[in-house]
């Protein structure tokens, strides 16, 4: 999962959460139920394709590589035997297709062992009775082919194992895809009703809506008196960046009220000085555009962090 979607990620998680504190009231509405739902279900989805993007194709690999010296060793040794018995009856074509060490057998491509194997298993085969005397029988025969068994199998694991985590990387995607428009399509439309009927529990749901990325460091060291906010504003319909948005802190140490305003990608960065180090603080934010709604909310943040704050603005809607 990338960090992009992880903050996503935890931007559902507190939505969900908004949900079960408001539940009754939320799910009153059959539609808006169903969304909220769908959101869980959608989250439960994304955390069980994480598992299995991580999962680790180290051991597929290894367990491959045990197999195949296995098989390796087994053959060597069994040609070796087949050889010199070869070589004593004055046999040398088959003496030639015995003719094979360990260090031969490993340069063979995973691709041809199975012929290569099955050739020369039919050979001993054949000349079973003969071989007796060198210390080769059907036993022998049976652990080689049981070897080969074993290993072919899983020619192909270390490769299926990492178009399995492309397959999941790719569903991961996908469910955000789908749960970005779940939120545009019908969770932010079906909450506007709350804007007139409810102003608090609207400003509750735009509040989660907010994505924060948590994560300290940034681009450089951040000082533990410091603060430091990666702003971007965008359309929460289209999802287009927003120019000329004002962020503004309103309880930053000394004056009080800080701002910033967004460039033409919607991106601004602001750095609040001032606090104790390492201080917890509750930052009171108001973002104001053009043409949409005035969101107000607060950060619950660490002094000497970078934080990257994803913010969604609502249109206006003229009468």
């Amino acid at each position: 999962m990338t960090d992009s979607q992880s903050n996503k990620l935890d931007m559902y998680l507190v939505v969900e959460d908004f949900h079960t504190e408001f539940q009754v009231i939320l799910d009153a509405v059959t539609a808006r139920a169903n969304a909220f739902g769908q959101l869980k279900t959608n989250i439960d989805l994304i955390n069980k394709e994480a598992g299995l993007q991580s999962t680790n194709t180290t051991g597929v690999a290894l367990d491959k590589s045990a197999l195949r010296d296995t098989l390796d060793e087994t053959t060597a040794t069994t040609l070796a035997s087949a050889k010199a018995w070869a070589k004593a009856v004055g046999n040398n074509t088959l003496a030639a297709e015995f003719d094979y060490s360990l260090s031969d057998i490993q340069r063979v491509k995973d691709d041809t062992m199975q012929g290569f194997c099955d050739y020369r298993i039919g050979l001993v085969n054949d000349n079973l009775a003969a071989l007796a005397d060198y210390g080769i029988d059907a036993t022998t025969v049976t652990a080689w082919q049981d070897a080969l068994n074993a290993y072919t199998p899983v020619l192909e694991s270390p490769r299926q194992a990492i178009n399995n985590r492309v397959l999941h990387t790719q569903n991961l995607k996908n469910l955000f895809t789908d749960t970005g428009k779940l939120f545009t399509d019908q969770l932010d439309p079906l909450m506007l009703v709350f804007k007139s009927t409810d102003p608090s529990i609207y400003s509750a749901y735009k509040q989660a809506r907010i994505i924060i990325n948590r994560s300290s460091g940034g681009s450089g060291s951040v000082p533990p008196t410091v603060i430091e906010l990666g702003v971007f504003v965008f359309d929460e319909n289209t999802g287009l960046p927003i120019q000329n948005a004002e962020f503004r802190v309103l309880n930053a140490p000394g004056s009080g009220i800080i701002g910033i305003t967004t460039d033409s990608e919607g991106v601004a960065t602001l750095k609040i000085t001032g606090y104790t180090a390492n201080q917890e603080v509750n930052l009171e934010m108001e973002v104001k555009a053009d043409g949409y709604e005035t969101l107000s909310g607060n950060l619950e943040l660490t002094a000497g962090n970078f934080y990257s704050v994803d913010i969604p603005m609502t249109p206006v809607v003229e009468p």
